[in-house]
């Protein structure tokens, strides 16, 4: 052929595939220039180089290695017979031969040898960017997970070795294949191996124990057997469950299970109470099964207790032993076996009165009621089993009266009564009493031995009231019964002293016992009218508001005696009841307050350790020894004229004993002793002076000395309320 020089450039060879060497090939060449060629020829020998060509297989080839079941590892297949059988081919002669495995895909797992089978490896996680490299003699297997059939696969490439390490042992070579083909060390196309595992039937097996359960009479009960209790590994298996006893018995008749819903289900009866055992059992599609056990505990429901029986009321007497059992059929349990504990309180829930305990071990009241105690009660008895229900019933209790008689609470004081003057005395409410709530006194007055009272006193028994006006023939002491009835005519009685005074000599049984006054001497008192003798050491003394009057009306004649008034000075000095009135220009006091007799009795303010009085006659008065002046019979007749020395001894009483009063001179009046306030009495001894007087002027004295008691003794009232 004729190339142009301009053509030189273009000239190609191309060897044949996969020829190389060196001569590879040779050919001759001339110089032409148009017309003729040059006698020379030249020779042009090419040498070829050699260059690696990637190994091939055949595109898509699964490779089918001997199948084995769930159960059994594989058999070994060596990597030279898989290549042969996935269209290995390499155009470098006596190249090298490998796989590059890529994938792996199985339940169980993949692994190798290269050791002709005497130690085994897992191929483990494997990628196209880290393959494993295994040589023409190393060998493969799967083992299986014993669960399940499947097909196991791995994927792999031709490799020639010319890059990369192959794997020896535990060592792996791992090689990135993401470069195939060409000039490369892996082959364009990538084979799979396939290896059939045929599944093998696996009994179920237990996942997780069934706990206890429990149930309760009357009540239903439902439990559903947890999804997880039993598995497969089987995993297109079906398991079917079913129950019975442990012992393979039936379940008792109100228990049943449903073994679509896993459900046990039903009400136990009291018969039913106890412990049972169940067994429940899976079995799969091959009849393989497995069984599994748990307690079921049927607890008794405690039921309340009943009142069986009514209990009868009951009756207890005052003061009397009482005793009372809860009949043992009062309530029962409808629980076997159970256990009451009685207890009792009042039908309002409050405590048993003191007088009442309960023993709920013997179920009996027991106790003695009081006096207070009397009435009706309405008792609760309530009956509490073991599971704190509990149920009541009530019963009355009727504490009888037993009557009680009255006692005598208060002593009754002496009482004392002027003849011809009004008298009247109420025996003090707190006098008797009685220990029956409720109970009526009715109150009724004799003498001490039972006949009747004088005509001349009378007894209001609504009222407690004696009262009357005793004659001449009445003076004298009596000693009275009072006696208190209760409405159950128990009674009881007390007495007390009543004095009739006689008034011819002014007679008063409350002054002292002294010699000079022994035949009923007047006095004119200054103390409360309390029935206390003279010779006591201190008598009460009265102190009223200052000038508080006392009138005492007609009785005294005529005006000129003075102020008729009762009540002390400016300064409430001591005072007590008179008819005179103090002077007001007493020479020895001249700072003395204005007082009545009984206030100079006081310790005067200006006189220091005495006290001075003065009539406002101008001189005290005092009583002749020859009677009275003309023989009046009037009250104003006695006093009138009548100097104070001409009588001897005139005598207070004062700290415990009679003092004279000092009737000579200056001093006529004077108290030498202090008083210091205390109340005395002023005594004239008027027994001799008073022989001669008519009895309407004794009668005016009597009345006098009276209406002076009275006035004291209110004055008193006033200053103790």
């Amino acid at each position: 052929a004729v190339v142009s020089a301009a053509d030189i450039g273009k000239l190609t060879f191309r060897p044949a595939a996969n020829a190389n060497g060196a001569g590879y090939a040779a050919f001759t060449w001339t110089v032409y220039d148009g017309n003729a060629s040059s006698d020379n020829v030249g020779t042009m020998t090419l040498n070829v180089t050699a260059v690696n060509d990637a190994p091939t297989l055949s595109n898509g080839t699964t490779v089918t290695l001997t199948s084995t079941s769930e159960d059994v590892t594989s058999s070994a297949t060596t990597v030279s017979s898989l290549l042969s059988n996935a269209g290995y081919g390499d155009v470098d002669s006596g190249a090298a031969s490998g796989i590059a495995i890529t994938t792996t895909a199985g339940n169980g797992g993949w692994q190798y040898s290269t050791d002709s089978g005497a130690n085994w490896f897992n191929v483990g996680s494997v990628s196209g960017s880290s393959a494993l490299l295994l040589s023409s003699t190393a060998q493969v297997r799967y083992v299986p997970d014993s669960a399940n059939g499947e097909t196991a696969t791995f994927g792999f490439r031709a490799w020639d070795q010319t890059s990369g390490s192959a794997t020896a042992g535990a060592s792996k070579g791992l090689a990135d294949t993401s470069t195939s083909g060409g000039g490369s060390a892996f082959s364009t196309n990538s084979a799979q191996a396939s290896l059939a595992v045929t599944s093998v039937n696996d009994a179920p097996t237990i996942g997780n124990a069934v706990s206890g359960q429990n149930a309760t009479k009357d009540t239903v009960f439902s439990f559903a057997v947890p999804a997880g209790t039993f598995v497969d590994i089987d995993s297109e298996d079906t398991l079917t469950l079913s129950a019975t006893l442990a012992d393979g018995s039936a379940l008792p008749g109100w228990l049943s299970f449903n073994p679509a819903t896993r459900t046990f289900s039903g009400t136990p009866g009291n018969g039913d109470v106890g412990n049972l055992t169940i067994r429940v059992t899976a079995t799969d599609g091959s009849s393989a099964s497995v069984s599994t056990t748990f307690g079921l505990t049927v607890n008794n429901s405690n039921l309340p207790p009943v009142v069986s029986n009514t209990v009868v009321d009951q009756t207890s007497a005052q003061n009397g032993s009482f005793s009372f059992t809860v009949p043992s059929g009062t309530f029962t349990d409808p629980d076997s076996g159970d256990t009451l504990t009685l207890s009792a309180t009042l039908a309002d829930g409050s405590a048993l009165p003191g007088w009442l305990s309960f023993n709920p071990a013997t179920r009996t009241f027991s106790g003695t009621p009081g006096n207070g105690d009397v009435g009706n009660l309405t008792i609760r008895v309530t009956a509490t089993d073991s599971g704190n229900a509990s149920v009541s019933t009530t019963f009355g209790l009727a504490v009888a009266n037993v009557n009680d008689a009255p006692e005598v609470s208060g002593s009754l004081n002496a009482q004392t009564a002027a003849q011809s003057g009004s008298f009247s005395f109420t025996v003090p409410s707190g006098t008797f009493t009685d220990p029956d709530s409720g109970d009526t006194l009715t109150l009724s007055a004799t003498l001490a031995d039972g006949s009747a009272l004088p005509g001349w006193l009378s007894f209001n028994p609504a009222t407690r009231t004696f009262s009357g006006t005793p004659g001449n023939g009445d003076v004298g002491n009596l000693t009275i019964r009072v006696t208190a009835t209760d409405s159950g005519n128990d009674s009881v009685s007390t007495t007390f002293g009543l004095a009739v005074t006689g008034s011819s000599v002014g007679t008063d049984s409350r002054v002292d016992t002294d010699s000079r006054v022994d035949n009923g001497d007047p006095e004119f008192r200054i103390n409360s009218g309390a029935a206390v003798p003279p010779s006591a050491p201190v008598l009460p003394a009265i102190t009223v508001a200052p000038n508080a009057p006392v009138t005492l009306g007609a009785l005294f004649s005529p005006a000129s005696l003075g102020a008729l008034n009762a009540g002390g000075a400016a300064d409430n000095a001591t005072a007590t009841a008179t008819i005179f009135q103090a002077s007001q220009h007493m020479p020895q006091a001249s700072s003395a307050p204005v007082s009545q007799i009984a206030s100079a009795f006081a310790q005067g303010a200006a006189s220091g350790s005495a006290s001075l009085f003065e009539s406002s006659l101008g001189s005290f008065p005092s009583f002749n020894t020859g009677g009275a002046l003309g023989g009046s019979s009037s009250l104003a007749g006695l006093f009138s004229g009548i100097n104070l020395p001409s009588l001897s001894p005139m005598a207070v009483f004062s700290g415990g004993s009679w003092r004279d009063i000092n009737t000579s001179g200056a001093n006529t009046g004077r108290l030498t002793t202090p008083l210091g306030g205390v109340a005395m009495q002023f005594a004239p001894g008027l027994e001799r002076q008073l022989q001669h007087i008519g009895d309407d002027a004794q009668q005016r004295l009597a009345a006098m000395e009276q209406a002076l008691l009275d006035i004291g003794q209110r004055a008193g009232d006033r200053q103790h309320g």
